[in-house]
């Protein structure tokens, strides 16, 4: 039986491992493994908060090595295989992955080739992208969750398969009154996002002036402060979904950029998935997700969130298509359903 070795970015809780990797492999597993797998996941600097600052930076550079430690042992003695999930790994340990012939699939979600914000350090910045290009180059088959993503890595690999990140339909139900509406616009994502919700700053406070009931309902891992319209909620992986039920619009606002269109439109599949009419703006794969009128609504300038989150409140009928509409889209192109199978072949693929 085939051993593979999973190394993810940052554990169950961060998003992207787990609607990329944790879900794949429950639903495999409540349909029999027929493979083994261990995971060891990439330390993150935020577990070491609680430290005095002169201490942190020397315990997660211990917890670094002793991940890479970890990964080589596993490698020279036990796996076949690694999947190798948004985590840059030094070029050593893959020149290790190289020479033990121990093959490996990188997946990748993200703009990682580029910096969120200024990166100060442009000699560490050099070392990663040199660290990413050679997983890139040396993979056996590169996974991208959209079509920006895969013209980056096709760069350096032919071998490039897109799988979006999605969504389990048997845990993402569509609510059940789609009739009533509680004026609360929502968004939920990871506290480096908060910035984006600034770009409708302003639409929100004309809408207020129009429907003083509105509020703007946040679940994320730190709070989001707009006057008073704001209800924050603390994410937690047990209530996200009840969570998010309280929306009567979603939302995904986004500067157009490098990072921001390597973005995989996961929140508008989110808001989809659960009968809630989307408004997102134009940037990358939200184009493909959201047809502008037909399933969701598209908006730019300040001028188009205010129509259309305006519209979108005003007009139950158009609510009701939106969700329906955008539930179908999910169905047919953003499920774990659709995907699981191939994701399967893909990690279990025999090549020469």
């Amino acid at each position: 039986m085939k051993k593979i070795l999973f190394i993810v970015f940052g554990g169950v809780n961060k998003p992207s491992s787990r609607y990329r990797i944790f879900q794949f492999l429950d639903n495999i597993r409540e349909n029999g493994l027929d493979f083994q797998y261990k995971i060891v996941s990439t330390p993150q600097k935020a577990a070491t908060r609680h430290y005095p600052r002169f201490l942190s930076g020397v315990i997660h550079a211990l917890n670094l090595m002793k991940f890479y430690l970890l990964i080589s042992y596993y490698c020279i003695r036990w796996a076949d295989k690694a999947f190798i999930q948004k985590t840059i790994l030094p070029q050593i340990v893959i020149e290790l992955l190289i020479i033990r012939k121990t093959r490996f699939i990188y997946d990748f979600d993200d703009a990682i080739y580029v910096p969120f914000s200024h990166q100060k350090n442009a000699r560490k910045r050099k070392r990663k992208i040199e660290a990413l290009t050679c997983q890139l180059k040396n993979a056996e088959t590169v996974i991208v969750g959209n079509q920006v993503l895969e013209e980056y890595a096709l760069q350096f690999r032919n071998e490039c398969k897109i799988i979006p990140t999605v969504i389990d339909l048997q845990k993402y139900c569509v609510r059940k009154n789609n009739q009533s509406f509680n004026f609360i616009i929502g968004w939920i994502g990871t506290s480096q996002n908060l910035v984006f919700l600034d770009k409708i700053a302003h639409p929100l406070r004309v809408l207020r002036q129009e429907f003083p009931q509105l509020k703007l309902l946040v679940i994320c891992d730190k709070p989001y402060e707009l006057d008073d319209i704001v209800i924050n909620k603390l994410w937690s992986k047990e209530t996200e979904i009840d969570d998010m039920l309280l929306m009567d619009i979603g939302i995904m606002p986004l500067s157009d950029d490098e990072w921001t269109r390597g973005k995989c439109s996961f929140k508008a599949i989110q808001y989809m998935a659960l009968g809630i009419p989307a408004v997102i703006s134009p940037v990358g794969m939200n184009t493909e997700v959201i047809k502008d009128g037909v399933n969701g609504f598209l908006a730019d300038t300040e001028d188009e969130w205010i129509t259309k989150l305006r519209n979108t409140i005003v007009d139950q009928n158009l609510r009701q298509t939106f969700a329906i509409k955008g539930r179908e889209e999910v169905e047919a192109k953003y499920s774990l359903q659709v995907w699981l199978n191939q994701w399967h072949q893909i990690l279990l693929a025999k090549k020469i």
